[in-house]
């Protein structure tokens, strides 16, 4: 889910909710709401969240069972 995704990218960062929600605009009450997938999330907002997490918006979108696992990945040859 986007707002998995969102969450770890966050976390990664090291940003609150409260620090993102303030560069979003919204109330950390929204933006938790968003990361918990409870709320509709905008494609103007997604932007702006990749943005705010230095991260492409694509990569918010992923779906993470469409990503390779390095673990599986085997050497160039």
């Amino acid at each position: 889910h986007v707002g998995e995704r969102i969450r770890r990218y966050r976390l990664i960062r090291g940003y609150s909710q409260e620090y993102v929600a303030f560069r979003l605009g919204v109330s950390q009450s929204t933006f938790a709401r968003l990361e918990g997938n409870t709320i509709k999330l905008s494609l103007d907002r997604l932007y702006k969240i990749a943005e705010i997490l230095e991260v492409s918006s694509s990569e918010l979108q992923a779906s993470s069972e469409h990503k390779p696992e390095l673990n599986r990945i085997g050497p160039i040859q």
